[in-house]
């Protein structure tokens, strides 16, 4: 049958199992969400702190 994998004919690369290809796939999402955070804490880390009632409290 054609839709059946051939053995041996269909196997996957090593890197695409397992938390390192999950990595491989997921590098640049973790890389942005990355920046953001660090982003956000060099502005808390850097600002004032505001007391405002009402003031959504990103950073603090």
């Amino acid at each position: 049958m054609p839709d059946e994998p051939q053995s041996g004919s269909a196997r996957q690369a090593p890197a695409a199992h397992g938390w390192r290809g999950w990595l491989r796939r997921n590098r640049r999402r973790l890389i942005v969400i990355a920046l953001v955070v660090a982003f956000f804490y060099l502005l808390g880390y850097f600002t004032h702190p505001v007391a405002i009632p009402g003031m959504c409290k990103i950073y603090g």
